[in-house]
């Protein structure tokens, strides 16, 4: 699940009101609807980003189970930008870039953008000036052979090129193939692939470190783990080793994480105990009632700067799901504010203080 400030469960359904890190009255955003505002929504892609005031109707490639919905398409995350046969290419392919996912995801943006768009179309990019302009600047005309800028607004650039013989498609698909590979001891051996647009793409982030290292010093033998919010995996995968009788249940929102996640449990035999669900939050128990009251131990790394709506909606299901004697451990650099988010409802809740985190035990 992307660590966010965005309530779990917010937007469930695929309601285009929850985007990741987008403000529909960005000044950026702006200057793309006002350079798209002569062309019909049909023709317009937007590319990793919310829908944009006015363009209502655009095609969209969307990262998040949240903002699927008519007219999405999810992001591949493996090089795939086919247009379905049925459908004329777009003219125009809109990027705003979000920063928090770094240089590397607004490259690939940039190169869905180019390859999508058909001849003689226009690829657009709002980018602020501190924030990378002139080097993104410099990768689209490397990519299409020419970029200018073509308007200006409270320190956003508007870059536009057209599709033309200077497309260099080979560099667009390349960007596309950036991967990396995690190696971390506490995976006993696990590589991890991950890719631009996840969490924590190039290592584990400490957060995750830190629960791998209490829950190794716990005396547990789970029949059942949840890992809620498991990015690319490395929970999921680090207590199918650890357990090696024990079923997980590994549960992203994050579309591209959980295609990662798929894999990497494929690439080390794990499928048949190892289960990644693509989904916001917990699902309908009555969807997996084999896990309703049963499940021993829960693993999770909640999304960032989370509201106290969003714990509670996070993990007061946690309740149904365990086990009597079940246990969930929560990470959080601050777990003062779990535990007021959940105090009064039917947990017991303990602190256990580390380096820089708390590990919040419920019961």
């Amino acid at each position: 699940m992307t660590r966010s400030s965005r309530r779990p469960g917010e937007a469930a359904g695929g309601s285009p009101a929850y985007v990741d890190g987008f403000n529909p009255n960005d000044p950026g955003v702006m200057l793309l609807r006002n350079a798209a505002s002569e062309v019909p929504a049909s023709e317009v892609l937007l590319v990793a980003m919310g829908p944009v005031p006015g363009l209502a109707g655009a095609r969209r490639i969307v990262l998040d189970v949240r903002e699927l919905g008519p007219g999405a398409l999810p992001w591949a995350g493996n090089g795939d930008v086919s247009i379905p046969s049925t459908e004329r290419a777009p003219s125009v392919s809109l990027v705003w870039p979000r920063a928090h996912h770094g240089k590397d995801f607004a490259q690939q943006c940039l190169a869905v953008a180019a390859l999508r768009v058909r001849e003689g179309g226009r690829v657009l990019c709002a980018v602020r000036k501190q924030k990378g302009a002139d080097s993104l600047a410099k990768l689209i005309e490397g990519m299409m052979g020419h970029v200018e800028v073509v308007a200006r607004d409270r320190g956003y650039r508007l870059l536009c090129s057209v599709k033309g013989a200077g497309f260099d498609e080979a560099q667009a698909r390349a960007c596309l193939q950036i991967q990396y590979e995690i190696e971390d001891p506490r995976l006993h051996g696990i590589s991890l692939r991950t890719a631009p647009g996840v969490f924590s793409r190039q290592k584990l982030d400490a957060g995750t470190q830190c629960l791998m290292d209490w829950v190794a010093e716990q005396p547990l033998e789970p029949r059942r783990v949840v890992d809620l919010c498991c990015g690319v995996g490395p929970l999921a995968m680090f207590a199918a080793r650890r357990w090696p009788s024990c079923e997980v249940l590994a549960i992203e929102s994050s579309i591209a994480a959980a295609v990662l996640s798929r894999f990497n449990v494929a690439r080390v035999g794990l499928e048949s105990r190892v289960t990644v669900l693509l989904h916001d939050g917990w699902p309908p128990l009555e969807a997996w009632p084999q896990w309703a009251g049963s499940t021993d131990l829960a693993l999770v790394n909640p999304p960032t700067h989370a509201s106290p709506d969003g714990l509670r909606a996070l993990l007061l299901p946690l309740a149904s799901w365990l086990a009597d004697g079940g246990r969930a451990f929560v990470v959080a650099s601050r777990a003062e504010q779990i535990v007021s988010a959940l105090q009064g409802h039917d947990l017991e809740i303990a602190v256990h203080p580390r380096p820089g985190y708390g590990i919040v035990e419920l019961r």
